[in-house]
């Protein structure tokens, strides 16, 4: 699968302190990311990043800024519900090789900072990187406000009698 917005980098240009990039999804690629998120709409989705080296054994901050406008799909009621993120991006990188093999033991802290993200040998790709971040950041059941449930023709009709028939009725006599 390609991806909808990519913006690759090469380990060489990942090689250079003090890089900065200004990433802006077309319309083509919002739509697709749209698609992709199901969303009601994407108008705009941006960053700004800057990469730093911390060391000189691979490891590398990238930091900036993500911004997103865009409108969920209300689970209820379908209804577009805008919303609008802005989020710091903080992310450890490294291009060093893992010392780590399958057979190894991971032990998982999660109070620690999050381990570095490898850098594969064909570089990075920041576009998708961004993705997978405002991704996190998209509600699983967005729910408008107002939008409410009405419990009438379904469920139990009072609080302690279950319904008299239904898919389960033939199993309030049973006994083992």
């Amino acid at each position: 699968m390609a991806n909808e917005f990519s913006f690759p980098v090469s380990r060489t240009a990942l090689a250079k302190d003090g890089q900065s990039w200004q990433l802006e999804a077309g319309p083509a690629e919002r739509q697709s990311l749209t698609e992709r998120f199901n969303l009601a709409a994407l108008d705009e989705l941006k960053a700004r990043l800057v990469l730093e080296h911390v060391n000189n054994r691979g490891l590398m901050r990238l930091s900036g800024e993500l911004e997103a406008r865009y409108a969920e799909s209300c689970v209820v009621t379908l209804a577009a519900i805008p919303r609008e993120l802005r989020t710091p991006v903080d992310l450890l990188l490294t291009s060093a090789p893992s010392a780590q093999t399958a057979s190894q033991e991971v032990t998982i802290d999660v109070e620690s900072e999050d381990p570095p993200e490898a850098v594969g040998a064909e570089g990075l790709d920041l576009g998708e990187l961004l993705v997978q971040l405002f991704a996190s950041h998209l509600e699983p059941f967005p729910r408008a406000p107002e939008a409410r449930l009405e419990q009438s023709g379904w469920g139990q009709t009072n609080g302690d009698t279950p319904p008299a028939e239904g898919p389960f009725a033939a199993l309030r006599n049973w006994r083992r």
